[in-house]
């Protein structure tokens, strides 16, 4: 299919005629934890092993960095304090009216992206009868490969979920075709979580504090274009 993300987004909106308005948001590029000037040696010396604990098991990196710390007899003071950080999509949310949900506009919206930034689409979606609901979501954290698309729809497939299947880089992005209300939402990814490390564990946590999912749609990082679409179920 190879479908860009930002065309997704207009698609399923025609889709669901009753939505009247979804939300972006601009979430900053966090620097890398080792230029932390408030890091101690010894921290800095766990986040090393973290490292190469990572290039050794592609784990996600904070899972890495909690292991070692739990196998040390380190005080990481500051790093229980990163560990915590929580970027609010209402920082920088933009609500984008139905009329204005088109191609053209999420190009433009991205085109004028500072350095350091990416554009992000929330799952909260504004419908008719001023209902809230949701686009459901899922990040995963699995190396792109033929194996790993048959997994990633078969874990979709598990959460009894109908959608579509992305490229974000390296790895997966998810996006449901129906809408969930909030309660339905933190029930999804609350069973997303039974399948980490392929479901990213930290991002689930962050959109569990937020209430709201969250997911690229630009390119960010050393990734030169947006997610695209690669398979539908």
């Amino acid at each position: 299919m190879h479908l860009p993300v930002p065309n997704l987004i207009v698609q399923l909106v025609e889709q669901h005629i009753d939505i009247q308005a979804i939300n972006l948001f601009r979430p900053k590029l966090s620097p890398p934890i080792q230029e932390n000037p408030e890091l101690s040696e010894g921290e800095r010396q766990l986040v090393s092993d973290a490292l190469e604990l990572r290039s050794e098991t592609a784990f996600p990196f904070w899972d890495c960095l909690l292991q070692v710390t739990a196998n040390s007899n380190i005080e990481v003071g500051h790093l229980f304090l990163v560990a915590q950080r929580h970027n609010p999509q209402s920082q920088s949310i933009q609500r984008l009216p139905r009329e204005s949900i088109r191609a053209d506009v999420l190009d433009t919206l991205m085109s004028n992206l500072t350095p350091g930034e990416v554009l992000a689409i929330s799952s909260l979606t504004e419908c008719s009868d001023k209902r809230i609901l949701h686009v459901p979501m899922l990040d995963f954290h699995c190396q792109i490969s033929s194996i790993n698309d048959i997994r990633v729809k078969a874990i979709a497939q598990n959460l009894d979920l109908r959608g579509y299947i992305v490229h974000s880089g390296q790895s997966y992005h998810f996006y449901g075709s129906n809408l969930l209300d909030t309660d339905q939402l933190i029930k999804l990814l609350a069973k997303a979580l039974l399948f980490a490390p392929f479901v990213d564990r930290a991002w689930v946590a962050h959109q569990l504090i937020e209430r709201a999912c969250g997911l690229r749609i630009s390119p960010g990082k050393s990734y030169s274009r947006p997610p695209v679409v690669v398979d539908q179920l």
